[in-house]
């Protein structure tokens, strides 16, 4: 696979000549960060420092002692502190924050996690950093049921927000933080359902509105998953989600939408599955969305969509609130990073995906350009690539993982950096760590610990 010219030779770092283990960072370290998770012994956080366009540092943050088994993290949005989730093993389980400046811990709460998919996945919605990274919302099965938390960092408060959920609940936060959108279900004995989404002042604590988006799921045979990858707009107007995402639901309708928050209208966007089920022979209905507003009025949707009998991969656009769209790239967007410096778009593309096996043809990366055009970086057809994509805070590096195999969620192979101003590559290699006795490694994204606001 060939993405930019490798001006640069591939940097593999010795993972012991220059790593440096710390409990307690003496200074603000700007870098990109991973999770080491060995078969036995404490997980280490590990933050790898690009300098003059080479890894000039890596620094190792040990973890206190284990409360389960570690399953996932979470970076807060300034990177300071990281959101550690755990699985009982056999007993323990719950979440912990673990500030990587200072090793300060807070237990917060003990429980199981619903951790069918990463928790740093935009489609996963279980837990949610407030972008000024003031609070953390999270939902957690304990003795009493299904609870969704709202806690606050500063104040150390941990509140129950709603209780004996009969699920666990996706949730996003608008842009300026000020509120917090969960969804909510309640049936009757009888076994009739409503479905809402709720508007959280995270201050006051009060919803400040709820939106009832029952006729989502009508004509449904059963009364399936709820509401997933929700996104805000930026300027807050327009909240677009996904209904039904429960992939055990074969027969309901699963399609984007999006909410104008003035009006609390709730418009239709694709019709792929309604489509698909007029197909003769479709038993199954299959709609897997990404989306990514560019900006207040631009929605983009990487689709895999269709039935049992055929799967389409595309890309497209919508211009809110009109409903027609413009197709981009024959391929699905799965992940998006935002270049804040140009405000060029870099997404991970999904082609051509199997119905029998759900494997893609080939993966690629995608860049697109002011003008709106799709720039292909390249594309493989063995390996997962563009993985865990993100953009450094100041714009100057673009970062992703490659993988093993086709999925994103098998073992990595490498972390790649590429020099956005000069396309100069450097390349991390997991190769030496993973011949030792390494459980997992999970890429957590940029950190800028001391940044200002902190």
């Amino acid at each position: 696979m060939k993405m930019w010219q490798k001006i640069l030779a591939i940097s593999v770092l010795c993972f012991f000549c220059l790593s440096s283990t710390v409990q307690i960072l003496a200074q603000p370290i700007d870098g990109y960060t991973y999770l080491y998770i060995p078969t036995e012994g404490n997980p280490e956080i590990a933050i790898l420092v690009i300098s003059n366009e080479s890894i000039s540092q890596e620094t190792t943050i040990q973890l206190p002692s284990s409360m389960g088994k570690l399953s996932d993290a979470l970076l807060s949005p300034h990177g300071d502190w990281i959101a550690l989730f755990y699985t009982p093993n056999p007993t323990g389980g719950g979440l912990r924050l673990f500030n990587t400046l200072t090793s300060e811990v807070r237990d917060l709460v003990a429980g199981r996690f619903a951790l069918n998919s990463s928790m740093r996945s935009r489609q996963s919605q279980v837990v949610a950093w407030s972008l000024d990274g003031h609070y953390l919302a999270f939902d957690i099965l304990t003795d009493n049921g299904i609870t969704l938390y709202l806690y606050a960092l500063q104040e150390n408060k941990l509140t129950p927000i709603a209780e004996n959920l009969l699920h666990y609940s996706r949730m996003v936060w608008s842009p300026d933080s000020s509120l917090f959108a969960f969804e909510r279900s309640n049936c009757t004995d009888d076994g009739k359902c409503t479905f809402s989404i709720e508007l959280l002042d995270p201050v006051s604590l009060s919803i400040d509105r709820s939106i009832d988006v029952s006729s989502l799921f009508l004509g449904n045979s059963v009364v399936a998953s709820t509401v997933c990858s929700m996104a805000w707009s930026p300027d807050g107007r327009y909240l677009s989600l996904v209904s039904v995402c429960d992939l055990t639901a074969l027969e309901a309708r699963k399609e984007v939408f999006y909410l104008d928050l003035e009006s609390g209208n709730l418009i239709q966007l694709t019709h792929y599955t309604d489509e698909a089920r007029k197909t003769e022979g479709a038993i199954s209905l299959i709609g897997q969305y990404s989306t990514f507003w560019l900006d207040d009025t631009i929605l983009l949707i990487g689709a895999i969509v269709g039935s049992n009998r055929e799967l389409l991969t595309e890309t497209v656009e919508f211009t809110i609130p009109n409903t027609n769209s413009i197709k981009i790239i024959d391929a699905a967007a799965t992940e998006w990073a935002n270049d804040p410096q140009t405000k060029s778009l870099f997404f991970r593309t999904t082609a051509n995906v199997s119905v029998d096996t759900f494997l893609p043809t080939s993966v690629g990366m995608v860049k697109l350009d002011s003008a709106n055009k799709a720039i292909s970086l390249g594309s493989s057809e063995v390996r997962a690539i563009a993985c865990n994509l993100s953009v450094s805070p100041d714009g100057a590096y673009v970062a992703y993982s490659e993988h093993v195999s086709k999925r994103c969620e098998d073992g990595i192979a490498t972390l790649t950096f590429v020099n956005l101003a000069s396309s100069n590559i450097i390349e991390f290699d997991f190769s030496v760590k993973l011949k030792s006795d390494v459980d997992r490694i999970i890429p957590l994204g940029w950190v800028q610990i001391g940044a200002a606001g902190q």
